[in-house]
């Protein structure tokens, strides 16, 4: 028999998996104030633990710590890589990052996982700052570039050799590789390094790309492109810090021949003007016409300038270990699909649009969905258009939105 609507669950486990089974946040809160968890066998916490998390509250998450003395981060390891399923786990791990065990190998070891998977920059700070993992530091050459910057105690004399020629050889074979590495060499890491081996990062490109270990199909032949781009990039890198002198020589030559080509371009300049000089003080009408035209021109293009540059605004920042809260001013990029076809109207077209969470501008509950993401996140948001919203393709329409946070605005 069915509970009504008022009645309250059964204070038991099999009612516990029932609520978290049907989504019921209501009971499944009214059973963890009642002391249910008190009731979880100590063999089955972690499996109860998992499918409490899965409702994805923070409230259901707090009452866990409240009750525990500390949290397994393996309640976290959901298969799930839904760009959601990241941001709660992201907001999870800042909010409760006293709640681990931190002399705990396995645990630091799931937490620094985590951190990966999800781009939570600050509990990997965490963890480098604790000294944990090191022997997972060339993990971290497959961060974005933007949770790179964010590392406050990760730099060259933290990591062994053979870690960091193994760390170069990710970042160059990861997502941003360019980008990375750019970086990297600005904050003064040194590529041509050697491992215990005496091979550099170069070195081992060089094997990746010789070996032909690449899948016989389109990716495969992408990722091997790139990988040459990269090993280019590290040989003129290499090329340019050990012969300095013929970089500069080569600057040289070429500042010559563009002076060389301005002085001729200037030759043939003066040569057609000159006999057009005399012409001119036949037509002092036209000149003095033409001048007052140019000068109104100055001032309108005067004008212009005046304009842009009252409109110009404070751009937004993009740092990955932002978290999007409610109230706060974002700019995002989306496009929307309804039964897996995008439709017209649905997409920013990569233009961005700014969004304040909570001012209730887009419908059903979009904007909540997007609190606890990051900058660079892309978050799966659900909705359901009005019965009433005016257009025909849309009314009562069940949709979902791929939205990218482009940065917040503090």
């Amino acid at each position: 028999m069915k509970k009504t609507t008022d009645q309250k669950p059964e204070f038991t486990l099999d009612a516990l998996s029932e609520a978290i089974r049907t989504y019921a946040r209501e009971d499944v809160s009214y059973l963890l104030q009642k002391g249910i968890l008190k009731e979880i066998p100590e063999t089955d916490k972690m499996h109860y633990h998992r499918q409490l998390v899965s409702l994805q509250s923070l409230d259901i998450v707090s009452a866990i710590a409240r009750q525990e003395d500390h949290l397994d981060p393996k309640i976290f390891l959901e298969q799930s890589a839904s760009s959601q399923w990241k941001s709660f786990v992201g907001q999870c791990l800042t909010k409760f990052h006293k709640r681990f065990q931190y002399d705990d190998r396995e645990v630091c070891d799931t937490l620094f996982t985590l951190s990966l998977q999800c781009g939570v920059s600050s509990m990997l700070n965490t963890l480098l700052e604790k000294g944990k993992c090191k022997d997972r530091y060339p993990e971290i050459g497959s961060c974005s570039l933007e949770m790179l910057k964010g590392l406050r105690k990760f730099s060259p004399d933290t990591i062994h050799n053979d870690d960091l020629v193994q760390f170069y050889l990710i970042a160059a074979t990861t997502q941003e590789h360019e980008k990375k590495l750019d970086y990297l060499n600005k904050k003064g890491f040194d590529f041509f390094l050697k491992d215990s081996t005496g091979k550099t990062v170069i070195d081992y490109l060089n094997e990746r790309i010789t070996s032909g270990r690449y899948e016989k199909n389109r990716h495969g032949s992408l990722l091997q492109v790139e990988d040459k781009k990269m090993y280019g990039k590290l040989k003129a890198m290499k090329e340019e810090k050990e012969h300095p002198a013929s970089s500069k020589k080569l600057s040289t030559k070429t500042l010559a021949c563009i002076i060389a080509s301005v002085c001729v371009v200037v030759a043939l300049i003066l040569i057609a003007v000159i006999p057009n000089l005399k012409k001119s003080s036949d037509s002092n009408t036209v000149t003095n016409t033409e001048t007052s035209a140019s000068n109104n021109t100055a001032d309108s293009t005067e004008a212009s300038d005046t304009s842009s540059e009252s409109t110009d605004t404070t751009a937004y920042q993009t740092d990955s270990s932002l978290t999007v809260a409610d109230g706060d001013k974002v700019n995002i990029d989306y496009v929307g699909y309804v039964d897996g076809t995008a439709f017209d109207g649905g997409d920013t077209k990569g233009q961005g649009t700014d969004l304040t969470i909570g001012s209730g501008t887009y419908i059903d509950n979009f904007e909540e969905q997007l609190i606890g993401a990051h900058p660079g996140d892309t978050v799966t948001v659900n909705v359901t258009f009005p019965e009433n919203y005016g257009k025909e393709n849309l009314n009562g329409k069940d949709a979902t939105f791929d939205v990218t946070i482009n940065g917040i605005y503090k």
